[in-house]
């Protein structure tokens, strides 16, 4: 059961606005469409396209309110709850399903947000009133601010709790079940009076963020806030924009929205939070420009910002320099007007991505008129330090370059913790190198034989020299020494630690059946269409999200990368299969779809993740090769199609696939995952018959592990693709911890996202 704002937010993907609400009028903006608003009558309420279920009244001086399209509908057309969202559910064709639970559970919800709005009606109306006169020309004097704005950005004035509640019970609220939902005004004491608008990403009042004037409390806590302060302040206004400035003070980006520049969200006190990041990137707000209270002298929350985000791949910052005099935009919003933000905000795009700023920041910190020829050598140490921080290998490549244009030879102290970029780099020229062999050979067969043999020679020991570089050592170990080292990694083992092989978290049920995910061979059995490839390409997916350290090899050879690719993509972003390949509908969905596509990324410039097919991989051989290239402990292969690989010609003349990747799970002690095809089994789940045993061929007898998926009997012909598909997982065999059984899993075909049940 999802939360009401949750629900909201899925139920206004891929939404025809145009069919829940018929009286837009689409021609009037780019970025928005118009309609009457629903509170003061006046056709200049804004519905914008970047941001579908957010909904502003732009009459500064008469309205200016704020709403959410699902209380539009309430307060427009009087549906009931399961009425309202069962109308947003059809016009984005969205399945939903409510019970009684759900129903009691959204009404609550919806009841706060009614009664939050009430609340922000009464605190605007008290500071328009005589007893706000004396905050208003504060605001108006030390932000600059006019009437009209004061009013628009819809900022009131915290009153007396017994006031507060004698407006409400007029409009209809109760004391006794609506005040255990509301905040306690007393809490707050008298310093902080000012209160601002608080709201989730979707235009739902969360609650507010109360600011004080007192000249004594400036220094200290400035803000107040009657909600969990989890996503960006303002990010309702902000979402669908891409990118966005992140300020500290909640004021300044209302300020700035107001007067037209939307691209702007509040931290609340220092830099931005992991949930507000990881909050705001769904929301299709992907890079952030930090502009934080300080000045040049005094960048640590910036430069601490910046080492955060990129050592955990959240977010890309960059960095906007205000001129001389300005500690903060608020500031500089006195003087200037928007066009001007618009441009600083503009240049840091060009001039200040994060990396490159923190490097300057560092080399400027050792000036030589005061450190010497010893300051060089100070900053080289930090930045080399900052370097090692890094886990994306282009931050770290970028950092290389900077530093090779100002401090030349002395980069190369950097050059160590480059290893892991380096190590890709040569197996990728290792393999230009074969091919160009293969070539020189193809060429020539109608040449002159010891030209040929000349060159081939020549390459082959500058090959030789390469690999030495880069091979791993795989020497099969003695039975001492396997003891010596089972011996030693159980001694190891951290007593919480809850299985012996890697964890799974989404498959928890699998994992306790295997114990981890052990070195071993494990066969994932089925007939054709039974969901193989999609359970794989799952398990894949969490053993990479499961555990920081596991690396992934993934051949895929019924298939292609690019089909790979959109399966984890699809996986990834909850986008269908069918809509990832096409042109993006939405920011939202733009923004999803980048959000998977840097988390594979990041996964293959970190190694975690390596893809193989026939573009690749020409046989058993090649793809042997791969394996013992890279195998560790850490290292868990899958390998989808196998039957279908040419079994090659190695020495051995192993024909037999099964006993070939036995014998590498053996020798480097790891994981190998396989799919086999079956014939359909009949009857239902239950114990493996010899017919499918013997349909495994040598799997049957090498594996570790048998595995055998069956779909549910289809009730009808014409089954929705969001529609869960009921599977079992068998357990046929396991020689890893005994346990034979199944577990219960659900597909969903559009995505190809399976669930244990």
């Amino acid at each position: 059961m999802y939360e009401l704002t949750t629900l909201l937010t899925r139920l206004y993907e891929g939404l025809e606005l145009k069919e829940v609400v018929p009286e837009l009028n689409p021609s009037e903006g780019e970025e928005y469409w118009t309609l009457d608003c629903p509170h003061c009558g006046a056709h200049d309420a804004r519905a914008y396209k970047s941001n579908i279920g957010f909904i502003a009244c732009q009459r500064q001086s008469d309205c200016g309110r704020p709403m959410s399209l699902y209380l539009y509908m309430r307060d427009k057309r009087g549906l009931a709850t399961e009425d309202a969202l069962k109308t947003l559910a059809d016009a984005g064709i969205h399945l939903l399903e409510l019970d009684s639970a759900a129903l009691k559970l959204y009404r609550e919800e919806e009841r706060r947000m009614k009664l939050l709005e009430e609340v922000e009606d009464f605190f605007a109306a008290e500071l328009r009133g005589e007893e706000g006169a004396s905050l208003r020309e504060h605001l108006k004097e030390k932000r600059k601010l006019t009437e009209d704005e004061i009013m628009s950005m819809r900022l009131g004035m915290r009153s007396t709790r017994e006031r507060l509640w004698e407006h409400l019970q007029q409009r209809g609220f109760s004391s006794e079940t609506d005040e255990k939902s509301l905040f306690d005004l007393e809490q707050y004491g008298r310093s902080h009076l000012l209160t601002l608008p608080y709201r989730d990403p979707i235009g739902n009042m969360k609650g507010f963020a109360l600011m004080t004037h007192d000249p004594a409390h400036l220094e200290g806590r400035k803000y107040l806030w009657t909600a969990a302060r989890d996503t960006f302040f303002n990010l309702h206004v902000a979402k669908g924009k891409l990118s966005a400035i992140v300020v500290a003070d909640p004021l300044t980006a209302l300020i700035a929205s107001v007067r037209g520049f939307r691209e702007i969200v509040a931290t609340g006190k220092g830099g931005p939070s992991r949930s507000q990041i990881e909050s705001a990137i769904p929301n299709a707000v992907l890079d952030f420009v930090l502009c934080l209270d300080g000045d040049k002298r005094n960048s640590n929350d910036i430069s601490r910002e910046i080492d955060r985000m990129r050592s955990e791949q959240i977010g890309l910052p960059y960095v906007m320099e205000l001129p001389d005099g300005y500690r903060n935009l608020g500031e500089f919003l006195k003087d200037h007007d928007i066009s001007e933000v618009n441009a600083l905000y503009l240049k840091a795009f060009r001039e200040n991505h994060g990396v490159a700023w923190k490097i300057k920041m560092i080399l400027g910190k050792y000036p030589p008129d005061q450190y010497g020829k010893g300051g060089q050598l100070l900053s080289l140490e930090e930045i080399k330090s900052f370097q090692s921080r890094l886990t994306d290998p282009l931050d770290r490549e970028l950092v290389l370059n900077i530093m090779r244009q100002v401090a030349g030879e002395k980069s190369s102290v950097l050059e160590e913790s480059m290893a892991s970029y380096y190590e890709l780099r040569h197996r990728g020229q290792l393999h230009q190198k074969l091919q160009e062999i293969s070539r020189v050979i193809r060429r020539g067969r109608s040449g002159n034989p010891e030209e040929v043999l000349k060159t081939v020679s020549r390459l082959a020991r500058d090959l030789s020299m390469r690999h030495e570089r880069v091979k791993p050592i795989f020497f099969p170990q003695t039975f001492k020494e396997y003891l010596e080292e089972t011996l030693s990694e159980e001694q190891n083992r951290l007593p919480e630690e809850p299985f012996v092989g890697f964890p799974l978290k989404k498959f928890s049920k699998v994992a306790k059946a295997i114990n981890g995910v052990q070195p071993g061979l494990y066969m994932i059995a089925g007939d054709m269409g039974a969901g193989k490839t999609a359970l794989m390409t799952n398990l894949l997916l969490d053993l990479l999200q499961s555990d920081p350290v596991t690396r992934t090899i993934c051949g895929t050879f019924d298939s292609n990368k690019a089909a790979l690719r959109r399966r984890l993509m699809s996986i990834l972003s909850d986008i269908s299969l069918d809509e990832i390949q096409k042109a993006t509908a939405s920011s939202v969905m733009y923004a999803k779809k980048k959000k998977s596509h840097n988390q594979l990324m990041k996964y293959a410039m970190q190694e975690k993740l390596l893809v193989k097919d026939f573009s690749d991989i020409n046989d058993l051989d090649d793809l042997e090769q791969e394996i013992r290239q890279r195998a560790s402990d850490d290292l868990v292969v899958f390998l989808d199609g196998l039957q279908v690989l040419p079994d090659g010609n190695a020495a051995e003349k192993q024909t037999d696939k099964a006993v070939r990747m036995r014998r590498l799970s053996d020798i480097y002690r790891i994981a190998i995952f396989c799919t086999v095809d079956l014939t359909k089994r009949a009857g239902g789940p239950g114990e493996a018959s010899p017919g499918d045993f013997a349909a495994m061929g040598a799997f049957a007898q090498t594996a570790d592990v048998i595995m055998t998926l069956q779909k549910e009997a289809k009730k009808k012909r014409d089954r929705e693709t969001t529609e869960p598909v009921l599977l079992t997982l068998q357990f046929d065999k396991n020689s890893l911890s005994g346990f034979i059984g199944s577990v219960q899993l659900e597909l969903t075909k559009a995505t190809g996202l399976i669930t244990e049940r």
